[in-house]
């Protein structure tokens, strides 16, 4: 039996969505341990604890993370044109 490439290849799927859900799903998982992630920043205690200045670094991790993801879908996902408002057919 003989295997030719394009028989084994499949479309490799983006892994964008994956990974912008897992970054949620970080957030989350950090918000419901560390409830004071959600104060504003202007009332922050004097000395947080450790574990809840680590997570305000990863919870601004996060945030750069999912911006550069929405960078990476900009490229690779360009929008679709304006519709045209003019009433002529293209045909």
């Amino acid at each position: 039996m003989k295997h030719t490439a394009h028989a084994c290849a499949t479309q490799v799927p983006d892994p964008a969505p994956m990974l912008e859900a897992v970054l949620l799903a970080s957030a989350q998982m950090l918000i419901a341990r560390h409830p004071d992630l959600l104060l504003p920043h202007d009332v922050l205690p004097l000395r947080p604890p450790h574990p809840l200045r680590a997570a305000r670094s990863l919870i601004g991790l996060i945030n750069a993370l999912l911006g550069a993801l929405g960078d990476y879908n900009a490229l690779h996902n360009p929008p679709l044109p304006p519709l045209s408002t003019s009433d002529e057919i293209p045909f």
